[in-house]
């Protein structure tokens, strides 16, 4: 086993062009996550009514990369373009979205793709960039570690099943967002992202040891709920964009809610005074696409004691035409023991042309980075996890064999373990027959071959690029 995972390893750092970002399980996860902290509402009554639909958006945008022929298959669902044409059809075709089956169905869907998108910039902006400071293995292969990582120290063996609309997704693509993908090129790209998720679970996630060596660091921080970037903060992130993105379903242009994640924030304070270290970068991430006209360098500042502006370098952070995270990197170190300012300017308008009706304004303090260990910062040992529900799920089912043949019975039957959802299937320790959309759950390790279903990760992973900074 721990031969196969090094040959699928050495291929995927092999092939051009591998994403820095989580993977998709990573995205899944930090999607359920936030639905577990979701308050009750309509919201959390439709993910919860349509779970199946939430894990299938959430791996959608990056199932586009296995159309070689098509690169923007991929990239376009990342990003706010997309997003808002899925609103405008979504409203176009249902008057009352909230209480239609169907359209409920669209919005889970919906969710767990806007989840993707943003959850690949918070970790992205801190804890990818950090672990590339100091980690030993290179962004090459990280966004795959770290979904071994996660299948492995929580046991996550989630392999979904597909549940999706190509008709609806192909229709945003090609009258919403001006770029035509059949629905047969949709359903063949997530059938390959599903089989490559299962690849993670069957054959990567056993040879768990053959990831660790190489970030020791990312491994610890991405369940850490204290670390900037990880699982915990992008799921908290992903719980306010929803909130904004309900609003914008509900026809509510107002931009008064703009701002829905800070690095550094209360609950995330700035852990360094070195400003060569990534995690000394104030990021803004936003919960509608701004114009990127409106955001000029004095649109979003950090005001010092006494109100004095504080020389940063301002970075624009990927995205298409509208612009969605902002990264603010200070050119000298920060102040020990010193209150700061984030302002984001009135005068930024969003894809609706509204604006903030006032200055947005978080403050932020050095007090942590100098002193870890005082009242208010972070405790010593990681707080619990937002999701304990979620992280309780989907654990595998015992090998027959092992079990005296008691075993597999809630794989075949769609159990996923403790609260497991209809059609959302840990996956089988007992290999089926092979069949060509198995969800990697037919190869049998030892069989003499990794099977296309294996080698469909690498084309996955080899098919993903770098988000580019503008569409």
């Amino acid at each position: 086993m721990r031969k196969l995972a090094s040959l699928l390893a050495l291929a995927l750092v092999a092939a051009p062009g591998l994403a820095h970002a989580t993977g998709m399980q990573g995205h899944v996860y930090m999607a359920m996550c936030a639905a577990e902290q979701l308050p009750d509402g309509k919201l959390k009554q439709a993910l919860a009514a349509h779970e199946l639909r939430l894990i299938n958006g959430g791996f959608f945008p990056d199932s586009g990369y296995t159309n070689k022929s098509d690169y923007d298959q991929g990239e376009i669902p990342h990003w706010e373009g997309y997003v808002e044409g899925w609103i405008q059809e979504l409203r176009a075709r249902y008057p009352s979205p909230w209480t239609d089956p169907e359209a409920q169905k669209h919005l889970a869907f919906l969710m767990g793709f806007a989840a993707h998108g943003i959850t690949d910039s918070t970790f992205d902006t801190l804890l990818f960039a950090r672990s590339e400071q100091v980690d030993p293995g290179g962004p090459n292969d990280l966004d795959m570690s770290m979904d071994v990582f996660l299948v492995s120290d929580l046991k996550r063996h989630l392999v979904p099943e597909l549940d999706h609309d190509s008709s609806f997704s192909s229709t945003v693509f090609g009258a919403r967002a001006g770029h035509p993908v059949s629905p047969a090129a949709i359903d063949k790209a997530m059938s390959a992202a599903r089989s490559g998720m299962g690849a993670v679970v069957k054959v990567l996630a056993p040879g768990v040891a053959d990831f660790a060596p190489k970030y020791p660091w990312a491994h610890g921080a991405i369940l850490d709920s204290r670390a900037p970037g990880g699982y915990a903060f992008g799921s908290k992130v992903v719980v306010r964009y929803w909130e904004e993105l309900t609003k914008r379903v509900d026809g509510d242009a107002s931009a008064d809610g703009v701002v829905i994640g800070t690095y550094p924030s209360p609950a995330y304070p700035l852990v360094t005074l070195d400003h060569t270290r990534v995690d000394s970068h104030v990021t803004v991430y936003l919960g509608h696409g701004l114009d990127r006209a409106s955001v000029k360098d004095d649109a979003v500042v950090v005001l010092g004691p006494g109100g004095a502006v504080v020389p940063v370098k301002f970075n624009e952070f990927r995205g298409d035409k509208w612009l969605n995270v902002i990264v603010l990197e200070p050119v000298a170190d920060w102040q020990p023991d010193t209150d700061y300012t984030l302002v984001v300017k009135s005068s930024v308008r969003t894809l609706y042309g509204a604006s903030p009706s006032a200055d947005v304004k978080i403050t932020f303090s050095t007090h942590c980075a100098t002193d870890p260990g005082a009242s208010g910062c972070p405790a010593a040992t990681p707080s619990k996890s937002p999701c304990p529900l979620n992280d309780a799920r989907f654990q595998p089912v015992p090998d027959p064999e092992e079990a005296g043949g008691a075993a597999g019975a809630a794989g075949a039957a769609g159990g996923a373990g403790p609260g497991g959802a209809a059609g959302v299937t840990a996956a089988p320790s007992a290999a089926p027959a092979a069949s060509e959309d198995d969800g990697g759950c037919a190869f049998v390790p030892g069989s003499g071959g990794l099977g296309a279903w294996a080698l469909g990760v690498v084309a996955l992973l080899a098919a993903r690029g770098r988000r580019r900074a503008r569409g």
